[in-house]
């Protein structure tokens, strides 16, 4: 089975390259972008099998992403692991997101975290794909 492809989406080149480093260890392969907008670009090119989305970026927000997202059927079932240092509050982030495959984990990542909910999002989009 070939590698699966995770778009990491932070401002922040340091949180960047960890996630990358953690994620290609566990055997990803692994995108980067550096805002909302340029996620979305590389996106549209070359389509993840899930996305790794800081909320709080300097272009447009997590939250925008994701809603932009869920509006093209091409993107609407792929999943997304929200990473936050600036929002806490799971369920407030669940009522502004609405529908749709995402999860969530608060900055700073724990790696086994990390992948085991990567793991979880994966095999659930395997299930439905």
């Amino acid at each position: 089975m070939p590698s699966r492809i995770v778009l990491v989406v932070d401002d922040d080149p340091e949180v960047r390259r960890v996630l990358r480093e953690l994620l290609e260890i566990e055997g990803y392969d692994v995108r980067v972008a550096d805002g909302g907008l340029s996620a979305l670009l590389r996106i549209g090119r070359d389509i993840p099998d899930c996305v790794v989305l800081d909320l709080k970026l300097q272009d447009i927000s997590g939250f925008e992403v994701y809603r932009a997202l869920r509006c093209e059927n091409d993107f609407r079932d792929l999943p997304v692991l929200f990473i936050s240092g600036a929002y806490h509050d799971e369920e407030w982030i669940r009522r502004q997101m609405g529908t749709g495959p995402f999860a969530y984990l608060a900055k700073p990542i724990d790696q086994d975290d990390l992948t085991r909910v990567l793991r979880e999002i994966l095999a659930r989009r395997s299930l439905v794909g």
